[in-house]
């Protein structure tokens, strides 16, 4: 996560939109990854990059000579000591085979409009027009699951919007200076989500590390 940007934290205990939203994104990215190492496994690959929203697979890399004969590389990946990257060619066998993986629909921003979240702010003149906004997190940052394992616990992430809007329209800021205001909704904006307790990032830390020490205990034990 950037730790430049105010976030929320919220443990999801119970049921309700959150906790069906996580089950299925971890289960969405579960089968893009075992779909993925498979693939690169198929066509001999020493290791691949993927999109971090989707899980679609941008590339593969192979150890020296091991490229597979018509693939083409990817921009200029390996450049300054970087891994090159290459991919089937348009049209092959692979490239239909590689283009057909899963891939994760449930993404930052399905998350923020399925739950109500506010990913961007937005100001209004005295007039009550349009007069600017800000975004709260770059794009595929504003929000997501973090979970230790896929049974759980599991944690949702949001951006803080109260601070963000506190940071950009302060004493001295320039929406201040140009007299503009939050639009609706955005300055008394509290968010509540069904099954959730919000937490602080110190204790969902606290949770993991339980639960590691809880899976280590039962390891040992075996």
């Amino acid at each position: 996560m950037n730790n430049t940007i105010h976030r929320m934290y919220f443990l999801i205990e119970g049921p309700g939109k959150a906790l069906d939203l996580a089950k299925a994104f971890i289960n969405e990215r579960s089968a893009c990854l075992e779909a993925s190492r498979a693939f690169a496994l198929k066509v001999g690959a020493e290791s691949y990059r993927s999109n971090r929203d989707t899980g679609e697979i941008i590339g593969l890399s192979f150890v020296a000579g091991g490229v597979p004969r018509s693939w083409k590389s990817v921009g200029n990946t390996g450049r300054r000591g970087g891994v090159q990257l290459y991919r089937p060619r348009h049209g092959s066998d692979e490239q239909r085979e590689m283009a057909s993986l899963p891939k994760i629909s449930i993404t930052s921003s399905v998350i923020s409009s399925a739950l109500d979240i506010p990913v961007s702010i937005s100001f209004v003149d005295e007039s009550g027009n349009y007069a600017g906004g800000a975004i709260l997190a770059t794009p595929g940052e504003e929000c997501g699951f973090a979970f230790p394992s896929h049974e759980g616990p599991y944690l949702l992430w949001i951006p803080d919007v109260a601070k963000a809007c506190a940071a950009v329209t302060g004493k001295g800021s320039v929406a201040e200076r140009a007299g503009a205001k939050l639009a609706d909704g955005l300055a008394n904006y509290a968010p509540s989500f069904e099954g959730c307790r919000q937490i602080l990032s110190e204790e969902w830390d606290l949770i993991v590390a339980q639960h590691n020490f809880e899976a280590a205990k039962k390891a040992a034990a075996v």
